[in-house]
């Protein structure tokens, strides 16, 4: 089987916990399938499915009839904070007002806004940056705190804390497509929910 599957990811929580486990089986299965991974915006998700910039995704759960999804995985925000200060095991929007935060362009940003935003609140955003490294090198160095995405977290991040939400913020990430696809099996479900996905999707 031959062919090209391109494949939109929304940053970090699909390409580093994610993606390369998911392609690496998929290759070794189909490994004349030449796979082009592209990371969009979630915002912009949709329409790249839309209009085939991209044949599938690993994006957030949505409510919108236009693209099939199977669910991939759970994910959850926390708050990452330096590990030099007193902090409670839970942290609530109210809470986190007073801080100081630092935004994260794209990826988490849109759960972060929305988890704000079902409380009515505004948070100080001070800081707005584009890399992960970046993001722990100020918040470690005291100037802030963070929300972000669990699975965005790198292995190692030393000098830093998670402490999680109340309420939670449980993002669902699921594997889509257009529902108008050319390809009615473009997508196909194999192995099981979670990060045990064996290959989730097929080029036919």
């Amino acid at each position: 089987m031959t062919g090209a599957l391109r494949i939109g990811s929304i940053g970090s929580s699909a390409s580093t916990r994610l993606l390369p486990r998911l392609l690496g089986r998929y290759h070794s299965r189909f490994p004349e399938i030449r796979l082009a991974v592209r990371e969009i915006p979630e915002a912009e998700m949709a329409e790249a499915l839309k209009t085939g910039m991209v044949e599938v995704a690993i994006t957030l759960a949505r409510d919108d009839p236009t693209l099939e999804q199977l669910p991939l995985a759970d994910d959850h925000l926390i708050a990452l904070l330096s590990n030099d200060g007193e902090w409670p095991v839970q942290l609530s929007p109210q809470g986190l007002l007073s801080l100081p935060l630092i935004m994260i362009k794209g990826g988490s940003e849109p759960l972060v806004r929305a988890w704000f935003a079902r409380g009515g609140l505004d948070p100080d955003i001070r800081h707005e940056v584009q890399q992960i490294t970046s993001l722990l090198a100020l918040v470690r160095a005291g100037l802030s705190v963070t929300l972000i995405a669990d699975l965005a977290m790198p292995e190692h991040y030393a000098g830093l804390i998670k402490v999680p939400f109340d309420p939670p913020a449980p993002p669902e990430i699921v594997l889509a497509r257009n529902a108008s696809s050319r390809h009615p099996r473009l997508v196909l479900p194999l192995g099981k929910r979670g990060g045990g996905v064996g290959v989730p999707f097929q080029f036919l």
